[in-house]
C-alpha cells in the first residue's frame, strides 16, 4: 500500500512507549519516494499547509470545505497563492467537496495556487472556482507534477488558462480526469487550458469546454516543447475538437 509503519524497539517495561513513524509512498511515475508526513483531517488543517508549504501531506479522510466553514462563497485560499507549494501532496484516494472560489480579478486559482511539489491521488467535487487567469480545479499554475487527480467542479476563468486540472502547466500532469464545466474567454481545456514545457499524459475530459480563443477538448494551447500523449474526450459532451479545436494525429483523440 501507500503506507509504511515502523516501530523502535526497547526493552519490555522500561521507557515510554514505542515511537511509532508513519511513511508514505509520494513517488510517481511507478517509483518509490518513501518519506514521514503530516496527517490532514480537518479542511482547517488543509488551509494551514499554507503555513509550511515545503511540507509532505496525506489527507486522511474526505473533506467538505462549505461544510466545515459554514461558508458558501470565497471559502478557500488556494495552496500556494503568492509564494509556491513545493512539497509534496497526496489526497490518498480521497475528495475535497464544497470549495467556492469568486476571484475574478485574481490568478492563479484552484485547490492549489501554484506548485512545482508532486500533488497525487485527490479528487475535487460539487466546488465552483472563478479566477482571472490559470485556474484549474486542481492546480492554477502547475511546474511539478499532477498524477492521479480528477475534477468534477465548475471552473471558469475570466480572462484566460482555464482547465479541469489545471489552468497553466509547465509541467507534468499524469493519469488525470475532468467531468467538470470549463470556461475561459482564451486558452480553455478539459485537462488544461494552457501547456508549455513538459506534457500532459494518459488523461481524458468528458466535461464541457467553452471560449473564444484556443479551445480544446483536453488543451487549449500548446506552445514551446509541451506534448499531449495518449489521451481522449467525450465528442459527445465536448463539442470544440481536439487540442486547439482540432485534433492533431498522435496527441489527442475524440471519441463518441
Amino acid at each position: 500500500g501507500n503506507f509504511r509503519e515502523s516501530i523502535f524497539p526497547r526493552l519490555k517495561n522500561v521507557g515510554k512507549q514505542n515511537k511509532v513513524y508513519n511513511d508514505y509512498n509520494f513517488g510517481v511515475g511507478g517509483q518509490d519516494n518513501w518519506e514521514t508526513y503530516t496527517p490532514i483531517y480537518t479542511a482547517e488543517a488543509l488551509q494551514n499547509i499554507n503555513n509550511d508549504l515545503s511540507g509532505n501531506y496525506v489527507l486522511m479522510n474526505d473533506i467538505d470545505v462549505a461544510k466545515e466553514t459554514n461558508k458558501t462563497e470565497n471559502n478557500w485560499t488556494p495552496l500556494g497563492p503568492i509564494r509556491v507549494f513545493y512539497g509534496k501532496f497526496s489526497g490518498d484516494g480521497h475528495v475535497v467537496s464544497g470549495i467556492n472560489i469568486n476571484m475574478p480579478n485574481r490568478d492563479t486559482q484552484g485547490l492549489f495556487g501554484n506548485s512545482t511539489g508532486i500533488i497525487k491521488n485527490v479528487g475535487v467535487e460539487n466546488s465552483s472556482i472563478i479566477g482571472s487567469g490559470m485556474v484549474g480545479g486542481i492546480c492554477g499554475y502547475n511546474r511539478g507534477k499532477i498524477e492521479n487527480c480528477y475534477n468534477t467542479g465548475d471552473i471558469k476563468a475570466t480572462f484566460s488558462d482555464a482547465g479541469g486540472i489545471c489552468g497553466h502547466s509547465n509541467g507534468e500532469i499524469y493519469n488525470c480526469y475532468n467531468t467538470g464545466t470549463i470556461s475561459g474567454d482564451g486558452y480553455a481545456g478539459g485537462i488544461c487550458g494552457n501547456i508549455g514545457e513538459n506534457l500532459i499524459h494518459f488523461c481524458y475530459n468528458a466535461g464541457k469546454v467553452s471560449g473564444s480563443t484556443a479551445i480544446g477538448g483536453i488543451c487549449g494551447r500548446i506552445y514551446d516543447t509541451g506534448t499531449v500523449s495518449n489521451c481522449y474526450y467525450s465528442n459527445e459532451i465536448c463539442s470544440v475538437g481536439g487540442i486547439n479545436g482540432n485534433d492533431i494525429s498522435g496527441q489527442a483523440e475524440g471519441i463518441t
